[in-house]
């Protein structure tokens, strides 16, 4: 298998930001392997900026435009039931750069595939 940085997309912000947190980590480990790295940016971004921030300044349209731009994401999987605004975010700054997005559930599945 090839070697790949993946991106974690799942939502983080709202009122079960701590849950969230922690699904994301829990993910992490699972799919963390000798040739899969999960790359998960919003986890320490959120630690040191407060949601208010992140979204009046756009901070997370910079960072994905970082990430994609100097190609350090292979893939984005996309851990979610339904898509959200903040998924929907990673997602079109995916498709600009062309990086491939895997849906992990059935129901985002469906999205992609129309």
């Amino acid at each position: 298998m090839q070697e790949k940085n993946v991106m974690i997309a799942h939502p983080l912000f709202g009122k079960e930001e701590d849950a969230n947190i922690i699904k994301i980590l829990k993910i992490c480990a699972e799919v963390h392997s000798e040739n899969i790295i999960p790359i998960a940016p919003f986890i320490t971004t959120m630690a040191y900026l407060d949601e208010q921030f992140l979204v009046e300044k756009k901070v997370v349209e910079k960072l994905l435009f970082r990430y994609f731009q100097k190609r350090f994401v292979d893939e984005v999987w996309v851990f979610v039931d339904r898509l959200t605004k903040d998924v929907l975010t990673i997602v079109r700054q995916e498709f600009r750069f062309s990086v491939p997005v895997i849906a992990m559930s059935p129901q985002v599945k469906r999205f992609f595939s129309k």
